[in-house]
Parts: C-alpha cells; structure tokens; sequence
C-alpha cells in the first residue's frame, strides 16, 4: 500500500483553468494539491478527502463560492478558506469574513501573497477538534480584517505603515487620557482599521497628484461609510464601527459623513481624527512633500476647538513632546490582534 503523503492537503477551486495551474504550481511544492472546478464537486471531494485549506473563487458558474462558503463552514469548520478573487467588493469581503474565510486576495495573485495566505489558513486549524478560546472569533476576523486594511495600504505606497502609526499614537493618546483597558483596545483597534474602507475607493482616486473635483472628492469621502458598512456585518462591537464612520467629523460640525458635532462624535473617533491628521502632515502624500513635526504640531493647535477636540489634540502635543510617541510602533498590528478578544468580551 502506498505511503499517505505527510504535507497538508490544499484543494483549489476555481472554474477557470488558468488560476487552477497558477495556483497548483505555487502550492505543488510543499503541499498534497487537489483541483475543483465546480463548488458541488469540491463539497463531494470534502467529504471523501482530507483537507487543510481551501481556496476559493466566488464567482463560478453552478453552486458559486459565495453559496460554497456558509457550506464549508457548516460541515467543515476546521478547514482553513483563502478567497481568492477576480471580483471583489467591500460586499464580498464582508461576506468571506462573515462566513469564517481566513484571508481574501484578488487576481492578480502573486507567489508571496499565495503562499502566506494559505500558510496562515493551515496553521489556523485549531489543534482539538471542536476547540475554541473566547474571542476567537472576533480574533480571527479582526486578523483578517488587519490583512484587508494592510492591502489597501499597498494601492497607496504614501500610506505604508499609516494604520500601524496611527493605532500607536492613538493607543497612547487614550491612555493619557485615563480611558480604561476595554476602551483603549477598542481606540486601538479603530485606529488601525479607520481606513478599510477606502477597499471601495478607486486606486488612481487615492494616488491623484492634484485636486479632485468635487463629484471624485465625494467618492474619496464615502470610505468612513463604507468601513463602517464593513464592520456592521461582522462579529467585531459596535464602536468600532462608529469610529471609523465618524473619523472625520469636525468638532465644529464641519466635517463628513454626518456633520455631527462636539461630543456627538465619539470618543474613539475624535482620538483617532488628531492621531490620523498628525501622520497624514508629517509623511510624504501625492499632492505634497511631508511637513516637520513642529509644523504639524502648530497646526494641531490652530485647529484645536474647530476641527479638533481641544482636549484630545492638547493631550496629543503633550505626547508629543515628552518624546514617547517616538517609539517605533512596528509591534502594533501583534498588539491589536492580542487585544481583540478582551475587547469583545
């Protein structure tokens, strides 16, 4: 009798040829590699098959990987599902989030990004069956989420490490503030995703040199809807959708989507305003060189009151100035992760 092949099972489907063999020749190497054209007969092969992940096309003709999904989950929870797509959507994302997927690329793929994806389904895998921490769930949505976010970063090379900063400088910031643990981890949280939903904004909108005109502004603006819209389908509390709606109202109610003001904004939401406008001045931007600190810190203090929450933006300059908000924050997006479960609690 032959000897079971001892590496971890992938199963690609995909009803095109062409992604199927990309996929297969990625993965060959170090994976026992399946095929599927039709979602009806991976769920047949599932059931005879072992398997360790899954990835997925949505859009296939017969039973789509959008109808395949809630079915993966249902019958095999402890298989690890990539989405990999040539039609996202923020819809579609949400949706592969909310059905238990671990990660979502788009076509066109790349080895790297493959290969981590479904590196990182495997691992996922809980090692007893039917094993679960609390908070695990919103720990691997926000993981996913993380990952979501950290792609759109790369549709703006001005914005790498953006989310990252200002998560940090937003976390320190409420603590000063005396915000509790649950309340930080939320700000924390916010802060690093504030910006998912620019997933619906077009790339060469996010990277235009000049000025928009206002019908393109109006799109550009749409992105804290569109996060929170996000969020709103997913096991994530309802603040963080929230925040990441109101990030750019002003205090004196000139700002978007609402024109809310004062303390009608929430609190996360104000942090994170101060926080994101100091990043955005201090690097470099299609439409203008990065500003020095000193000029961002002045204009902090010419905005606070309007733009601003005065108390925020003065507890931000005191951080400032006390130099801890030097401290690289590369460790932030591990920080965030951990923190997850506790913030749902």
């Amino acid at each position: 009798m032959a000897e079971r092949d001892p590496r971890p099972c992938v199963l690609i489907v995909d009803d095109e040829r062409g992604p199927r063999e990309s996929l297969r020749m990625i993965l060959e190497p170090a994976h026992r590699v399946l095929q599927c054209a039709r979602g009806a007969d991976a769920l047949e092969l599932l059931r005879r098959e072992r398997v360790d992940a899954v990835t997925l096309d949505l859009h296939m003709p017969g039973v789509s990987g959008q109808e395949l999904l809630p079915a993966l989950r249902r019958e095999f929870p402890d298989v690890g599902v990539v989405v990999i797509t040539g039609c996202g959507s923020v819809e579609s994302a949400a949706e592969a989030v909310r059905h238990g997927a671990r990660d979502y690329l788009q076509k066109p793929f790349d080895v790297v990004q493959v290969t981590a994806a479904v590196s990182r389904a495997i691992a996922a895998q809980p090692r007893t069956p039917g094993a679960s921490a609390p908070g695990a769930t919103c720990a691997r949505t926000l993981g996913l989420l993380e990952l979501l976010a950290e792609t759109i970063e790369t549709k703006d090379p001005y914005m790498r490490g953006h989310g990252r900063r200002v998560a940090f400088y937003s976390g320190i910031v409420a603590e000063r503030m005396g915000l509790d643990d649950r309340e930080r981890e939320l700000v924390r949280i916010s802060a690093f995703l504030h910006d998912l939903g620019k997933v619906g904004v077009p790339s060469d909108l996010l990277l235009r040199p000049g000025a928009l005109e206002p019908r393109e502004r109006r799109l550009v603006e749409e992105h804290p809807v569109i996060g929170a819209r996000l969020i709103a389908r997913l096991e994530l509390p309802a603040e963080v959708g929230l925040a990441l709606r109101h990030h750019h109202e002003w205090w004196d109610g000139g700002g978007y989507p609402d024109g809310i003001s004062g303390d009608a904004i929430p609190q996360a939401a104000r942090i994170i305003a101060v926080a994101d406008a100091f990043d955005a001045m201090t690097c470099d931007r299609p439409y203008r060189r990065a500003l020095p600190r000193e000029v961002a810190a002045h204009e902090l203090r010419r905005y606070a009151g309007t733009q601003f929450d005065a108390w925020v933006a003065r507890t931000f300059l005191a951080c400032l100035e006390s130099g801890i908000c030097d401290v690289d924050p590369l460790s932030v997006s591990a920080r965030v992760r951990a923190d997850a479960a506790s913030a749902a609690a």
